[in-house]
């Protein structure tokens, strides 16, 4: 789940810098987009239960918490593509530099019962 995070905000035409700019113009009032958009987070949320239920993640976090952490990480990237290039001596969208973040953020979430078992794909 998170690496298809990582690489879906890392490639500018998918959306990592137009979220962050919504939520710099946002004026606290939801939109006709809303309903969706939040029936969307909900199933993300319910699928983070699902994860802890199983033991792939940590149960002591908060699901919608750890959804919106996740999120916010895995638009790092995009966001901060100057301290990523300052970091990773590379472009924030190179390809190799978007694999290597999208692993350590998935290795630093996996519960650590699990890490080592779990396929890096679906965390």
């Amino acid at each position: 789940m998170i690496k298809r995070y990582v690489q879906a905000a890392a490639d500018p035409r998918l959306g990592g810098r137009l979220l962050a700019w919504a939520g710099l113009a946002d004026t606290g009032e939801d939109g006709s987009e809303a309903h969706e958009r939040n029936a969307s987070l909900r199933q993300e949320v319910e699928r983070l239960r699902e994860r802890q239920q199983s033991g792939e993640l940590d149960e002591r976090l908060d699901p919608a918490a750890l959804l919106l952490i996740l999120m916010s990480a895995a638009n790092a990237l995009a966001v901060y593509p100057q301290l990523a290039r300052g970091l990773f001596e590379a472009d924030a969208t190179a390809p190799e530099v978007v694999e290597r973040y999208a692993a350590q953020l998935a290795q630093l979430i996996q519960h650590p019962a699990t890490q080592g078992h779990v396929d890096g794909g679906e965390t």
